[in-house]
């Protein structure tokens, strides 16, 4: 991999020509218009902010890590290639998985800087609050939020939102459930405080591994590692002593007192599935101690007002879920992949159907597997003449093959999201799932009309003889109507 920390990669991301720099945006709305509107597009690309209203030159904001294949091929150290290649790929990566573990250092770039005491100052930052709804500005959105189990000493990486109250004082919102949350608990039964570091800008790698469903006791450093093929380096924390990538942006160090001693109220925020879902409510608190950052800091953010997905994660869920399968004795799967549209809330999943309850059985894995985590609504299965990437083709199995009547399953309180509206509206953090029989009654397979179809080598021939047929129509923009 050819960078070692988020600077490096908005270089590479610069040569592939796939950066776009945005000067004098106001942190308050403006960012997270520009940012939200330019991820709307079929291939956005990465935005820079620089010389942001009220903030000096060099403090700056990054958005869309993973926006197109090619920058996610080059975080995840693979191949370029079509989606279901890079999924398989990824998937022999992961059958062969052999974590590194973090490389302790004793200096590290994110020093260059330390704030402590009244120096503090989380408004040093040019925090942007995203969306006219919002509760507040938002510093950690594609954050790393690192806490160590008081029993064992593992440590954990995790994504969750955080919030600036005021100049020494975050908001935290973590979903029940989440390692975060449980190593916090943990500490508050005992009467104490959670130690916690925020990094709000670190190498990609490091955000991936952060919002993977990862076992309990697993090194989202290692997985990091691994993705990258060489050891994070990481340094003691100033306050918590907690391990900090050396080669970070902005590191927020502190403590989350028990929810008896301090709440605030937290939010709205907009989350990823395009709504206000979990509105405002009280939430953890972090006393921030010291601040660590490197000169000309850069935030990451990632906003988005639909569920587009992020590519890698794309990739890797859907590479996971075909691991599991294969893993579990799931034979003839042909591809997996996270339905467009629908973030990690909808995946299909090809087979080669080889026996009565095939598909029921892959349903059942797929669902009942780490990769599918509490946002996931529905599995489809299809057959292994349908392409899972092409939602055309999804659709067109839908339509045509599942009898609403017979091949829809629906399984009730499930494992619900505090950020998932249906989940807020029934109130009782549960949510049903659904899998949608999308291909042929395995009892009448060979029963089934068959499919209209054009030969593969005509196809070929047809394409080679008239390129021009097979252009795509150029956009056409109509103004004035």
């Amino acid at each position: 991999m050819g960078f070692e920390d988020l600077r490096g990669y908005i270089e590479k991301v610069r040569e592939l020509g796939e950066l776009r720099l945005v000067d004098g945006a106001n942190w308050d709305l403006e960012v997270g218009a520009v940012a939200s509107m330019v991820s709307l597009m079929d291939k956005p690309p990465a935005l820079l902010f620089d010389k942001i209203e009220s903030y000096p030159k060099g403090f700056r904001i990054f958005c869309d890590n993973f926006g197109t294949l090619q920058r996610t091929a080059e975080v995840l150290n693979l191949r370029l290639g079509a989606e279901m290649e890079m999924v398989h790929e990824l998937g022999c990566r992961l059958g062969e998985f052999r974590g590194l573990p973090p490389r302790q250092v004793e200096y590290g770039p994110v020093k260059e800087n330390i704030l402590v005491g009244n120096q503090v100052d989380l408004c040093r930052f040019p925090v942007p609050r995203w969306f006219d709804g919002d509760g507040g500005r938002y510093i950690g959105t594609c954050d790393v939020v690192i806490t160590k189990d008081p029993d064992t000493g593992w440590v954990n990486l995790g994504t969750y939102r955080v919030q600036v109250h005021d100049s020494k004082t975050a908001g935290i919102f973590v979903t029940p459930g989440h390692h975060g949350l449980l190593m916090a608990q943990r500490y508050w039964a005992k009467g104490e405080s959670c130690p916690v570091a925020v990094c709000c800008g670190q190498d990609p790698a490091l955000w991936i591994s952060a919002t993977q469903s990862l076992p309990w006791g697993s090194s989202e450093y290692e997985y990091a590692g691994w993705i990258k093929g060489s050891p994070i380096e990481v340094i003691r924390g100033h306050h918590t002593e907690l391990p900090i990538p050396a080669n970070a942006e902005v590191v927020l160090e502190g403590l989350i007192p028990p929810p008896e001693v301090e709440q605030r109220m937290e939010g709205p925020f907009g989350e990823w599935e395009g709504y206000y879902s979990s509105g405002a409510r009280m939430a953890p608190v972090i006393h921030v101690k010291s601040i660590m950052y490197r000169n000309d800091p850069i935030l990451s953010g990632v906003n988005r007002i639909r569920p587009q997905g992020q590519l890698y994660n794309n990739l890797f869920r859907s590479a996971l879920i075909w691991d599991q399968l294969e893993k579990c004795g799931v034979s003839d799967v042909r591809g997996v992949w996270k339905l467009d549209g629908a973030e990690r809330m909808m995946f299909v999943i090809s087979i080669k159907q080889r026996y009565q309850g095939h598909a029921k059985r892959a349903a059942f894995v797929a669902l009942g597997g780490a990769a599918a985590d509490p946002g996931t609504r529905m599995i489809i299965i299809v057959d292994d003449d349908i392409d899972p990437t092409d939602t055309k083709e999804v659709l067109w199995a839908i339509a045509t093959r599942c009898d609403p009547e017979r091949n829809i399953e629906i399984i009730p309180d499930c494992w619900g999201s505090n950020v998932d509206p249906v989940t807020i509206l029934r109130g009782d953090g549960m949510t049903s799932r659904a899998v949608v029989y999308a291909c042929r009654p395995f009892s009448r397979i060979k029963d089934y009309p068959p499919v209209v179809s054009v030969n593969p080598d005509l196809k070929r021939l047809v394409r080679e003889k008239w390129p021009e047929a097979f252009k795509a129509l150029a956009q056409i923009n109509v103004k004035g109507v």
